[in-house]
């Protein structure tokens, strides 16, 4: 086996000086979109591009959260600056940088809002004061829509509305939602942990908490979220938030455990790729679960390394289509995952 402690600080140096090479010079990182039903007739590939979005980085300053190496450090200040330029009237943020239009008529949404402010709550602080309006974004259940747009209903502030109606455009409020699979109804499982995950236990999340061990116990991780269609994803989301205190989550480890050995292959993975099992092996860690896939997933994880550093890009979310008509993802996003399970991986092991 590879998944020594060495082999794992070797691996991790690597993929910092990858991710610190890829870098933008505004602390951005970048985010790659493949049309997956649309193949260029000049490649034989799916067409594609590449978006400019703060979303690659929040992952990415969370996954380098795990390290305490100076290249993370610089890494982290710099998305700090980059993150506070996109901020939004309410501190809310959307998924597009601004500037980007048409793009960028896209409303603000509870997960890009929620990954940044927390990151911003660590590591520079103050977070913007937006709670308030993210409670004011809740169904009846207490679940948090995912998209922020005007909303009728009780409870609805001044402030509320002038923040809200601050980003109002036609696109936003009309042609959207019609050129979109989004819906203003939108409850998804993975968004609702990052917003838990940003507020932290206690009263406001004990209702994603319930919510969220529902799906697992209707076996819906897949499903349950339009964006995120992958069932490591939704673990590793899930996994945050117990690792955040939200230990009543731990009842879902059984049934992670047995999703996991359904996927595991002889060669160490979780799922299709290294980005899966990187996903899974965080979710492992982070639930601090006794598990005998851990070892050789982490083992595959550092044999699918590449010369640079880094790993390949691998689709991570999608525009919510099923099947997916567009996907997106990067190789420095599966770094970040990656990085994040071989450090987790490496701490642990230091210690005992």
């Amino acid at each position: 086996m590879g998944a020594t402690v060495e082999a794992c600080r070797v691996a991790a140096e690597r993929a910092l000086e990858f991710l610190e090479r890829r870098q933008h010079h505004t602390g951005e990182f970048k985010m790659d979109f493949t049309f997956e039903q649309w193949i260029d007739p000049a490649t034989g590939r799916p067409g594609g591009g590449e978006d400019q979005s703060p979303f690659s980085a929040s992952y990415i300053v969370h996954s380098l959260s795990f390290s305490d190496h100076p290249a993370a450090q610089r890494m982290t200040a710099k998305a700090m600056r980059y993150f506070r330029d996109q901020e939004l009237p309410g501190g809310m943020w959307r998924y597009w940088n601004k500037g980007t239009a048409p793009l960028g008529d896209i409303p603000t949404d509870a997960d890009d809002t929620s990954c940044i402010s927390e990151l911003i709550d660590r590591f520079d602080p103050p977070a913007p004061d937006n709670k308030w309006l993210l409670l004011l974004n809740r169904d009846s259940r207490n679940l948090f829509y995912t998209w922020i747009t005007p909303r009728l209903g009780s409870g609805k502030s001044r402030r509320y509305w002038s923040v809200v109606l601050s980003d109002v455009t036609f696109e936003r409020l009309i042609l959207f939602w019609r050129r979109s699979p989004a819906a203003r109804g939108d409850i998804d499982s993975v968004v609702n942990a990052n917003v838990a995950l940003y507020f932290g236990a206690g009263r406001e999340t004990e209702p994603v908490v319930d919510y969220l061990l529902q799906i697992v116990r209707d076996g819906r991780e897949s499903t349950s979220d339009k964006w995120y269609p992958d069932t490591n994803t939704f673990y590793y989301a899930v996994s945050r938030c117990y690792d955040r205190g939200m230990k009543r989550l731990g009842d879902a480890v059984p049934q992670m455990l047995s999703r996991f050995a359904a996927q595991a292959g002889g060669d160490g993975r979780i799922g299709t790729n290294d980005m899966l099992t990187a996903l899974a092996a965080g979710a492992i860690l982070n639930f601090r679960a006794d598990t005998d896939l851990l070892v050789p997933a982490i083992d595959y994880i550092l044999k699918t390394q590449q010369d640079d550093g880094g790993w390949p890009s691998r689709a991570f979310y999608t525009n919510g289509s099923r099947p997916a008509q567009t996907t997106w993802g990067s190789r420095e996003l599966t770094t970040g995952f990656c990085l994040e399970a071989i450090e987790r991986y490496s701490r642990a092991h230091a210690s005992a």
